[in-house]
């Protein structure tokens, strides 16, 4: 008989990992393999350091009686200092799946699936349940992450936020009453916030969302981000959004809930967006907008009044030739009167 102690977290890709190792082992073995599960409740432990979490469990497990385990496999941050526990008490060959962040030499393997390798998270990440964070994923210190969320390839959360400050000037508009030979650089501003997901948010590939300046950058729950979208500093984006792609958030802006963003909408920076409101593709957003509006066009204007102007520039070639003819008319009409006066 052998015996596997499999230590998961409440995910179901954990489980599934594991059982793929377990399924392997029971190919390849000749023994009769009994396995035992123990499930890890996260909880408030997810938000401790895996160090402490292994200093609580070693004063709680060490004393009891040995158990017969000869195998250990666990799956996640929160069940690497469990996995340690049960091989010092039972003196088992364990093996750990995706990074422990702790101790990594003292378990026996660490297996990084190919789906993992190339993912960058950051120290002090809270990652939330049952999320699905694809490869090429970069994720920055702090940044804060709540359940089912998902992440498609190549993401950038957290990056540095494009803040500079002229070097010796009140104001960019100084530059303007300097000659061309003006010198003058840019100091970078750094970025020491961080960025705050809620639940149920999903981000399209090669986005970038950077950290706050001061502040957190937010993107509130529901939320849905398509690709290539770019949320600079310190913006906050409200609850159950759709923000379709090549769409730019500028800085310090306030997006509010329900509001739907078409395709390279460009929304310029400390403005506020209402709730419930719609921006068509392509519409460009210099000013504040109401609450449960539909805007259009660049400068962005309400459907009515955008349609109407976009009708009245269509109308401007026949005006035009309307306004060449009442030209013609009045010059041959003053030519007439011009000849009566001489006679």
């Amino acid at each position: 008989m052998f015996n596997i102690l499999v230590i998961t977290d409440n995910k179901l890709s954990s489980l599934n990992q594991c059982n793929s190792i377990i399924n392997e082992l029971k190919r390849i073995s000749n023994k009769k393999i009994f396995v035992e599960y123990m499930k890890v409740y996260i909880g408030l432990s997810a938000y401790l350091p895996n160090s402490l979490i292994y200093f609580f469990l070693r004063i709680k497990y060490l004393l009891k009686p040995r158990k017969k385990i000869d195998f250990i496999i666990s799956c996640g941050r929160i069940s690497a200092p469990f996995n340690l526990i049960f091989k010092k008490i039972s003196f088992a060959k364990n093996c750990h799946i995706l990074n422990p962040y702790f101790k990594k030499n003292e378990f026996d393997k660490i297996i990084i699936p190919k789906h993992d390798i190339k993912k960058e998270i950051g120290k002090n990440v809270i990652i939330g349940n049952n999320c699905f964070i694809k490869s090429g994923t970069k994720i920055s210190d702090n940044t804060k992450i709540g359940d089912r969320f998902i992440c498609h390839q190549n993401v950038v959360i957290g990056s540095d936020g494009f803040s500079f400050h002229p070097q010796n000037e009140k104001s960019i508009l100084h530059r303007l009453k300097k000659d061309d030979s003006s010198t003058e650089k840019f100091v970078r501003v750094a970025s020491v916030g961080s960025v705050e997901i809620g639940d149920d948010v999903e981000i399209g590939a090669n986005s970038c969302i950077d950290r706050g300046t001061i502040k957190n950058t937010v993107i509130n729950s529901g939320t849905k981000l398509d690709n290539l979208v770019h949320i600079a500093h310190n913006v906050e984006i409200g609850y159950n959004c759709l923000i379709c792609g090549q769409v730019g958030i500028a800085g310090s802006t306030l997006v509010g809930d329900n509001v739907v963003m078409g395709g390279q909408v460009g929304i310029a920076d400390n403005l506020k967006i209402g709730n419930n409101s719609i921006m068509a593709g392509k519409t460009g957003v210099s000013a504040n907008v109401l609450p449960r509006k539909f805007m259009m066009g660049n400068p962005a204007m309400e459907l009515k009044k955008n349609i109407a102007s976009y009708m009245a520039l269509r109308r401007l070639p026949k005006l035009q030739t309307k306004i060449k003819q009442l030209n013609k008319l009045i010059d041959e009409i003053s030519s007439k009167i011009n000849k009566r006066l001489t006679k």
